[in-house]
């Protein structure tokens, strides 16, 4: 539907936040304004165009983000460390398309797994804690370096590092490439990672 402020919203349209008015047809020449989430709203309990969360508000109107406004992966950062399954999964569209490169066979699509995944990443990891290490914007694609760490519920420590790239639209994540792994802190040094992933005639003759 859309509201009579010119944005398109799933569901019922909230009331705008006091002292905020709302985007109006402009998209990225309107005012800033925001209404708030509730559960129960829309295909997931969000809006689609309208977010709060954390406490901090975020407006996304007639395709663009507004200026000033979280990245994506921030957003993700901050749900992450809530430890809440059903926010971070909000964050995802109902088509999402998630693929692991360096593990083919991991690839799906659809909110229900990243549901399902990141429930079990909480209770395998109550402390998981996030680190956005460092992170680009180009338009809709953001480029995003990740330090994942905590303890496992049996004590044992985790930690894993890498690279995510993502494609957002209408302010969820449309698509993803995880390139994020275990860190392996009893590894071979770079002489003998170097012999054994690519395999030189000397290192066969020594």
């Amino acid at each position: 539907m859309k509201s009579r402020w010119g944005c398109q919203a799933r569901g019922r349209v909230l009331r705008p936040s006091v002292g905020h008015s709302l985007c109006n047809d402009g998209g990225l020449g309107g005012t800033v304004g925001f209404a708030r989430n509730e559960a129960g709203v829309g295909a997931h309990g969000r809006l689609a165009l309208y977010y709060e969360l954390d406490g901090g508000l975020s407006c996304f109107c007639n395709g663009h983000y507004l200026l000033g406004m979280a990245s994506m992966l921030e957003r993700l950062r901050d749900a992450m460390n809530s430890h809440d399954a059903t926010k971070m999964a909000s964050l995802f569209a109902d088509t999402y398309q998630s693929s692991q490169p360096l593990h083919p066979a991991r690839g799906f699509s659809g909110y229900a797994q990243v549901l399902k995944n990141w429930t079990s990443v909480f209770e395998g990891v109550p402390d998981f804690n996030a680190d956005l290490v460092a992170f680009s914007v180009d338009g809709a694609i953001e480029w995003g370096e990740w330090d994942w760490r905590g303890q496992h519920a049996d004590g044992s420590p985790f930690a894993m590092r890498g690279v995510t790239i993502l494609l957002a639209r209408e302010g969820l994540v449309a698509e993803m490439r995880l390139y994020v792994e275990p860190v392996d802190v009893d590894s071979n040094d770079i002489d003998d990672a170097v012999r054994e992933l690519y395999r030189p005639p000397s290192a066969r003759s020594d």
